[in-house]
Parts: C-alpha cells; sequence; structure tokens
C-alpha cells in the first residue's frame, strides 16, 4: 500500500507536456460539470489527458456513444419522443469525448445538459482539432476557466478540504446514477477517490483548473466566436463532434499560466 501511495503521488508530480485545450465554464456550466465529474470523481478512472482519434470512422464514434448511452436516439435526454426531458432543449453528452481513444474504455459518464452548451463544446473541440491537435494519436490535457462559476459544482477542490463530488442526480453510467467516489475512513482504511484539481492563475486574469499539472509558462488554447460573444452565435443544434462548419466560426484565444494557486 505504502508503495503505491508514492507511486501514485510522484507520478500526480509530473509535469505534462501536452497542448492545453480549455473550456470555458461561464458559457458551458453543465458541460463543465460533465467533463470534470469524469476528470475529478470516477476513482481515476479517467484524466485530464486524452488522446485524439477524431479521424475515426464515423461508425466507431457511434459506437463509442452507444457504449455511453447517448445513442439510439431518443435516450434519456432526448428533446422530443418520449421521456421526461420532451421538450426541455437538452441532449446527451458524453465523456470521454467520443473522438478521443479514451472512450474505448468504456463507463464513460453522461449528462443531460443544454444543446446549445453542448454545440459550443463540439465547436471548440473541432477547432481545436483543426489547429492544434492535427494528427491522430495526438495526447492533449483539457482545463477548465472559471471553475468556480455559478453552477459549476466539480472542476474545483472544495476549500477546506471535503468532497465535492457527490452526484447531483444528472450524472449517469448509461441510464444508472453514477456513483460518488468512496471517502476515507479510518475503520475501512478507504482513501478519497477522486483525483486532485490544480488551480492556475493566468496572464488573461482568469482561473483555470485542471487535473494535470503545469509550469507557469505554458500555453492554454481555447476558442470563442470571432465578435468574441457566444451569445451572439448560432451553434448547430446536434450532438458535439458530429463534424460540420461550427468551428468555422470559431478563432483560438491563447492565455498563458502565471501562478499555481493551489
Amino acid at each position: 500500500m505504502k508503495v503505491f501511495l508514492i507511486i501514485t503521488l510522484l507520478a500526480s508530480t509530473v509535469i505534462s507536456q501536452n497542448p492545453v485545450l480549455t473550456f470555458k465554464c461561464q458559457n458551458i456550466p453543465e458541460v463543465c460539470n460533465n467533463m470534470c465529474w469524469g476528470v475529478h470523481c470516477t476513482t481515476a478512472r479517467f484524466s485530464a489527458t486524452l488522446t485524439s482519434d477524431n479521424s475515426a470512422a464515423a461508425s466507431v464514434k457511434s459506437a463509442r456513444r452507444r457504449a455511453a448511452g447517448c445513442l439510439p436516439n431518443p435516450n434519456q435526454c432526448s428533446n422530443s419522443g418520449p421521456g421526461p426531458n420532451n421538450g426541455k432543449g437538452l441532449n446527451c453528452d458524453e465523456f470521454p469525448f467520443a473522438s478521443t481513444r479514451e472512450a474505448d474504455r468504456g463507463g464513460q459518464n453522461i449528462r443531460c445538459v443544454p444543446i446549445t452548451e453542448n454545440s459550443q463544446q463540439g465547436g471548440a473541440i473541432n477547432a481545436f482539432y483543426r489547429t492544434t491537435a492535427t494528427a491522430a494519436g495526438t495526447t492533449f490535457d483539457i482545463a477548465f476557466e472559471r471553475p468556480d462559476f455559478q453552477g459549476v459544482k466539480y472542476c474545483i477542490n472544495p476549500p477546506g478540504g471535503g468532497n465535492v463530488c457527490q452526484n447531483d442526480g444528472n450524472i449517469f453510467n448509461k441510464k444508472v446514477l453514477a456513483p460518488d467516489p468512496a471517502a476515507f475512513t479510518p475503520r475501512r482504511k478507504r482513501f478519497q477517490s477522486s483525483r486532485s484539481m490544480y488551480l492556475y492563475a493566468t496572464e488573461r486574469g482568469e482561473k483555470v483548473s485542471s487535473a494535470s499539472l503545469f509550469e507557469v509558462g505554458r500555453k492554454l488554447y481555447s476558442f470563442v466566436p470571432r465578435n468574441d460573444t457566444l451569445g451572439e452565435i448560432s451553434f448547430a443544434a446536434r450532438p458535439a463532434e458530429m463534424g460540420g462548419d461550427d468551428d468555422i466560426n470559431l478563432e483560438m484565444v491563447v492565455d498563458k499560466v502565471v501562478k499555481r494557486l493551489m
């Protein structure tokens, strides 16, 4: 047990050298909740490091979505057809992304999220693949801007310790509620199994969290509409990463880590 813990601690202090895709949680809080649950709360099954497989056949991506529970349609999040979310403007978001190899591990978590948020996320992912993680097999990290924004629940370590990883009733493994990670108890000798999140200050005056360790100066890539106002652009109401032109209306914003806060 002691050897395992030492190895785990050493692994957690390795500075990542991957490009970093940063999601703006102030614009997509529900989608950030799903990603951060996967990174922070899945007993280290998934991490903030992903492997691009965007060139995979559409049938492969569909199989990954089916394994996650987002296919077939209608599903539990569907905006049409029978079900509790009919007419609510929601669709199914899975993590890890269907365009990454980590989705083949199974056990993805899904969340019912606003269609517009899911499309914004998909546009950012596609733009990142087009401009930065251009080759299949590229490993990249994900990070979360404004992780303490109102409604964002799982993207930051709580002040004073404790456990933020308590399912709000909208995180699923297929149709079953995802379990909360086990907390430490002296009797069971079990350790809190959620992954710690680092918190950084950036050159543009933002706070960014990630489960990956970055050095000062690390570049953070995000994508915004060319008019820099997400509310003024229409994203297609379709599942993220399905392809199309959502990403061509976006431009890259490069930020930089200036300080580690936590």
